[in-house]
């Protein structure tokens, strides 16, 4: 990664004086290795485990309108042992796993040129969890799929996303934040509504998915906050169509919940936009597509935030990010199937 800052003398300009070189590098090595036991027919056992090294290095070769050498290097490993059971048919199931998280730690560049003895790039640490989740699914013919998972994640160190108040500098994107704990529910389920109305041969679907979260801080001295960037719930409806003459189409309704962007969990956007609370939001896209007969081509036409209603998704790194408008995208797929060419 190769990173730049130059102050150019209009808000558009591509040039002008350069202020900060920032270079990093990383090489990572990962093996792993699994086994399937299967000591009864409804009964799968996938016992596991990852080893992970990954080794860095990085330097700042300007800072402050002079050139300057400020290498650094380190490497870091971790044993990432896990386990799934799968209990039940493939309609009809309970599972539960358990496993140890860790990544790396990462090198994160300041946002703003660091001043002399100001700022410095900060070696964040390596980030470490254990993970529990237990959970459901279940189909009847294309009438109705249900699946349901709660979890519980425990971080010794979890590297979170700042929005300027929550790095002392003011100026950080990432830090590290300690301990925190996620726990929720995961929930999704599908409607075959056109079986129910008899409208064979035509696929009407309906679909929806939830999550319910609570993600804070456990310890420190932002104990019981939420974590900047976990929205406490998010809700995905779906309405999908599909034509045996080839046309179908699906809208989805999106709905994300308020999220805090700094560890003090501040209500108010400040002067400079970096912290302050994101109020929820929705979105809707419309897809529509049609499969040619026998060729493989399937024509698309997607329109991404088709209410064109814009709305805050972020605040990082340094102030308000937009989002929400209205894209439209064409596309063409082809699937090659080796039967629909004709013999010779």
């Amino acid at each position: 990664a190769h990173y730049d800052q130059r102050t150019g003398g209009t808000p558009s300009s591509n040039a002008g004086s350069l202020d900060y070189v920032f270079d990093h590098s990383s090489v990572g090595l990962a093996a792993y290795a699994e086994d399937r036991l299967q000591p009864r027919d409804w009964l799968l056992v996938t016992p596991g485990v990852r080893f992970e090294e990954g080794y860095f290095q990085s330097n700042v070769s300007r800072q402050a309108d002079a050139d300057t050498v400020q290498p650094a290097k380190g490497h870091a490993g971790g044993v990432i042992p896990g386990i799934g059971m799968v209990a039940g048919t493939p309609k009809a199931n309970v599972y539960a796993g358990l496993h140890v998280g860790w990544a790396p730690p990462r090198v994160t560049s300041p946002i703003l040129p660091p001043e002399a003895g100001t700022n410095p790039v900060q070696q964040l640490q390596a980030e470490s969890s254990i993970n529990y989740e237990v959970g459901t699914r279940l189909t009847y013919k294309r009438l109705v799929h249900f699946e349901g998972t709660a979890y519980l994640i425990n971080f010794d160190n979890q590297v979170v996303a700042s929005s300027g108040g929550l790095a002392s500098s003011g100026v950080a994107e990432f830090i590290n934040g300690g301990a925190t704990r996620h726990y929720g529910v995961e929930g999704g389920a599908s409607f075959g509504l056109g079986e129910v109305l008899k409208l064979r041969p035509t696929v009407v679907d309906l679909g929806a998915r939830y999550t319910l979260a609570r993600a804070y801080f456990d310890g420190g001295p932002w104990n019981g906050n939420w974590l900047p960037y976990a929205p406490g719930a998010m809700l995905v409806g779906t309405l999908d169509v599909e034509h045996p003459s080839g046309f179908g189409g699906q809208i989805a309704w999106t709905y994300v919940g308020a999220q805090f962007t700094d560890a003090q969990n501040t209500l108010a956007l400040d002067a400079t936009a970096r912290v302050g609370k994101i109020p929820s939001y929705q979105t809707v896209d419309v897809a529509l597509r049609y499969k040619l007969p026998k060729t493989g081509l399937t024509f698309k036409l997607a329109m991404k935030d088709a209410m064109n209603e814009t709305f805050i998704y972020a605040l990082r790194p340094d102030g308000i990010r937009v989002g929400g408008f209205r894209q439209i995208l064409l596309g063409v797929r082809w699937d090659w199937d080796e039967k629909r060419v004709p013999a010779q």
